[in-house]
């Protein structure tokens, strides 16, 4: 019963940390869908259905990158290293667009659909880690919790950007994305996501 107890604590703080992992990964993700456009129309003068459509296509590699990285995962047994190699490549190309001369679209349009695509990956290896962390007997609960804080930064990342944006202009938001992926990574989990069976 001691070990079972104890496994109980353990694992609801590891599904508190990649929870708390996932809502941070949402505020760099939600930031970078909020203000793409507008930077690419008012920082680097693209008309506004262009910009919109490359936004778009880059929900594509997107996509796809979640995809590879949950075959890595799957190979490696490992859920939550990928995430947070992941979050520090983000994190690096985020302090690049942030620090990059406007004027440069050749390094900042090709860093700024970067940041996007990799922003988006971290969602299914998350997912995943909670509802096993969790196992069976309350992952339906675990994965609530995470819905639920993804939910808060989704909401309140948009609202971010518009301070952000008001007090230090747009590039600031870059780097203040960079800040949450910077947190990601101090909070994920170091142990395996393939722990998570019941007891």
């Amino acid at each position: 019963m001691l070990v079972r107890n104890r496994w109980a604590v353990l694992s609801v703080g590891m599904v508190a940390q990649v929870a708390s992992v996932s809502a941070m990964f949402g505020v760099p993700q939600n930031a970078l869908m909020t203000c793409a456009v507008i930077y690419l129309v008012q920082e680097q003068g693209w008309g506004a259905p262009a910009a919109g459509a490359v936004v778009a296509v880059a929900q594509v590699p997107g996509a796809a990158g979640r995809l590879l990285l949950g075959v890595w995962s799957d190979r490696t047994g490992d859920r939550m290293r990928p995430v947070r190699w992941w979050a520090v490549a983000s994190g690096v190309c985020l302090v690049l667009l942030a620090v990059l001369p406007r004027a440069r679209a050749w390094t900042a349009v090709p860093m700024l659909l970067a940041c996007l695509v990799l922003t988006m990956w971290h969602n299914g290896l998350t997912f995943t880690a909670v509802a096993e962390t969790a196992g069976s007997s309350w992952a339906g609960r675990a994965l609530a919790v995470q819905n639920w804080l993804q939910g808060v930064s989704t909401t309140l990342a948009p609202v971010l950007v518009a301070a952000v944006i008001t007090l230090a202009g747009l590039p600031s938001v870059f780097a203040v994305s960079a800040l949450f992926s910077a947190a990601a990574v101090a909070v994920v989990p170091v142990a395996r996501g393939r722990r998570g069976a019941d007891p």
